[in-house]
């Protein structure tokens, strides 16, 4: 593993970079391990990369995956295979990455399948590593457009149904991500302990979702290298 030493930011984000062609995830790497997020007048923490994971095909992308992680950048042309797979089976971790995808090859049938995936945005090819930079800074800094997901459900399910399946996986992500603490959990969702027990008891929960725990890491950023395909 290689690791590049910057001096760390108080908010530390992970970022997994798939990308075949070497020059351009190269590029991005570079870039990101130098990005900070947020303003220094806003009162709140300066955010950063400090572990960047690279990926060259969807194999080594749904490899690195099985690693929490807070940032995937994918592009959507991987030689035979499409980048899809990789945000389909981002979209279905316990915890749910934010996925910006990246093409040369923008049609309207991608995006929809982008959107209907849960990808926060799309660039097209080529583009300048400030416009990337930008993009992830307005993914991160916006919540989803809940809106088109819940017209996309008109005609295929029941506005109830639709409700108990946002409640249940904002509830599972708020778990995921305070490692199983109601308290904390609660104050994500904007809502009370009781009510976070209530929903426990409907939806038929664990009361504690911890994920698989990471290796502490030195100071810096860590840039792992997903084994070649088929190792």
């Amino acid at each position: 593993m290689l690791t590049w030493h910057i001096s760390p930011l108080p908010n530390s984000m992970s970022l997994l970079i798939v990308e075949e062609n070497d020059a351009l995830r190269a590029e991005i790497l570079r870039a990101a391990a130098r990005w900070s997020f947020g303003s220094t007048g806003s009162g709140s923490p300066l955010a950063a990369f400090t572990t960047i994971r690279e990926a060259r095909s969807v194999h080594e992308a749904l490899q690195a995956l099985e690693q929490p992680v807070d940032v995937v950048v994918v592009d959507i042309h991987l030689g035979p295979h499409s980048g899809l797979e990789v945000v389909q089976r981002a979209s279905e971790l316990d915890r749910v990455p934010a996925v910006f995808a990246i093409t040369d090859r923008a049609t309207a049938g991608v995006g929809f399948a982008l959107a209907k995936l849960g990808a926060r945005g799309c660039l097209g090819l080529p583009f300048e590593m400030a416009e990337l930079r930008t993009a992830i800074e307005t993914m991160l800094a916006e919540p989803p457009d809940l809106a088109a997901f819940a017209k996309a459900q008109v005609g295929y399910r029941h506005i109830h149904v639709v409700q108990d399946e946002v409640k249940s996986a904002m509830l599972k992500q708020a778990f995921v991500l305070e490692h199983g603490n109601i308290t904390r959990a609660a104050r994500r969702l904007g809502v009370t302990r009781t009510a976070v027990q209530q929903m426990l008891d409907r939806y038929g929960l664990p009361r504690s979702l911890t994920p698989r725990p990471t290796r502490e890491t030195s100071p810096g950023v860590a840039v792992d290298h997903a084994p070649p395909s088929g190792v």
